[in-house]
């Protein structure tokens, strides 16, 4: 069993994403010098749109408002600024690259972030991408909402298609980094999961650069009398966490580490 300890750094108008990049940071390097256990942290941001580490104009062609003009400048640095602004000037919405796997991801306060700060071993990275994927399946069956995964997602070229799905709409979305020091290596980012987010930033993207495919809410898919809490799903993700994970939570648990409010 791995002893884990859960951060909560939610609040009511979100984290902005760049400094949770920092403090992630922080947090994987002193994971790595041994400082604190593996740690996971529920955290929930403004509205923004994150890409992954994959080609730039691929993933900006996944952002369904921009200007398609954009997309043939030839310098990607004026291509970036440019998106940047289109869509901070016209939806009041961020755009942030990041260094994590996957593709483009809307997020603001309404999507629910369970981040992996934790021990791996540099030959499994995959293996902590499907223990996520099995931990959020787990968890919203055991919640009754209708849920499934893409049985050809483990095929090369499909690996947008990892996460949870409802129907033919994406659900929740994985990325994870691998970093190392000194011999040991420790997973950033995980799960974003839209639990009640804006309709509208949903329908602004392809979602994980996946052409032709929507995203979808618990709000979405609930039976309106059936609704589950965001606690009542914070639950139901540390026991489902526990068993594919097989961990085991702190018993005092913070809920902020000092220097991160």
């Amino acid at each position: 069993m791995k002893d884990f300890q859960l951060l909560d750094w939610r609040s009511a108008s979100g984290l902005p994403y760049d400094i949770f990049l920092k403090n992630q940071e922080e947090l994987a390097g002193r994971r790595l010098r041994g400082e604190i256990p593996d740690t996971v942290v529920l955290a929930n941001h403004p509205p923004t749109i994150t890409l992954g580490v994959g080609r730039l104009r691929e993933q900006l062609a996944a952002i369904r408002p921009l200007p398609r003009i954009y997309l043939s400048l030839s310098d990607e640095t004026v291509l970036w600024d440019m998106s940047r602004e289109y869509l901070q000037k016209h939806f009041g919405i961020a755009l942030i690259r990041t260094k994590r796997g996957g593709k483009v991801w809307y997020h603001d306060t309404g999507v629910l972030h369970w981040y992996v700060i934790a021990e791996t071993s540099p030959h499994f990275p995959a293996q902590t991408v499907h223990r996520l994927e099995e931990t959020f399946y787990r968890a919203l069956v055991a919640l009754g909402l209708p849920v499934r995964r893409i049985p050809e997602r483990h095929e090369r070229g499909a690996h947008s298609y990892l996460g949870v799905w409802s129907g033919e709409k994406k659900l929740a979305a994985i990325g994870v980094r691998v970093t190392a020091q000194g011999g040991r290596w420790v997973s950033q980012f995980g799960v974003a999961l839209n639990v009640s987010p804006d309709q509208k930033g949903l329908r602004l993207i392809d979602p994980c650069g996946i052409t032709g495919k929507d995203a979808t809410s618990i709000a979405e898919i609930a039976r309106p009398d059936r609704m589950p809490t965001e606690e009542s799903i914070v639950y139901a993700l540390t026991d489902a966490f526990s068993e594919v994970f097989e961990a085991t939570w702190a018993k005092d648990q913070e809920k902020k580490v000092a220097g991160y409010a």
